[in-house]
C-alpha cells in the first residue's frame, strides 16, 4: 500500500492514509460533539446518528457477530468462546466506537468517557494474532483509566 500508484487510489475502506496523531485529532473532534480547536465540523447530532448501534449480528465476509454503526464498529460485543476479548478492551460499550485496519491498525473512541486510542502499524500479523494484540491493547488502556 505504500506504491504510488495505490496511495492515490481510491479504495473503500483500505485506502486511508495518515498519522495517528491525525486520526487522534480526528476522533477527538467525534467524541466532542463535532468541535476541535473551537470550530464545529460536523453537527453533534449527525455523530450521534453515524456512530450508534445499527446492526448487530452475523457478518459472513468476517465470519464472526459484529455490531455496526454507520460506518464505524460499535464495541462492547463479547467474542465467541476461546477467542480475544473484544477488540476494543473489556471497557468497550456501546458507546464506543471505530475501525480496524486488516490485520494491522486500529483507530476508536468512546463517547462516555472521552476516550480515543489510535495504534497504527505495517506490521500484519494472523487474524487471530492481530485480534489478540488489539485486545491486550485495549484491555491496558482501560485498566489504566479504571
Amino acid at each position: 500500500f505504500n506504491h504510488p500508484l495505490l496511495r492515490t487510489a481510491l479504495i473503500p475502506a483500505a485506502s486511508l492514509h495518515s498519522t495517528a496523531r491525525d486520526m487522534a485529532v480526528f476522533y477527538h473532534m467525534l467524541v466532542s460533539g463535532g468541535n476541535y480547536a473551537g470550530r464545529q465540523y460536523i453537527k453533534g447530532e449527525t455523530i450521534k446518528r453515524a456512530t450508534a448501534l445499527a446492526f448487530e449480528g452475523w457478518d459472513h465476509l468476517i465470519e464472526r457477530q459484529l455490531r455496526y454503526a454507520l460506518g464505524f464498529y460499535v464495541g462492547g460485543l463479547a467474542p465467541p468462546p476461546g477467542e480475544p476479548g473484544p477488540a476494543m478492551g473489556h471497557g468497550s460499550s456501546l458507546s464506543s466506537f471505530g475501525h480496524f485496519g486488516n490485520r494491522s491498525c486500529m483507530a476508536w473512541a468512546d463517547h462516555d468517557h472521552k476516550l480515543v486510542v489510535v495504534f497504527l502499524c505495517n506490521r500484519l500479523l494472523s487474524m487471530l494474532d492481530t485480534r489478540q494484540r488489539w485486545t491486550e491493547i485495549n484491555d491496558q488502556v482501560w485498566d489504566i483509566i479504571g
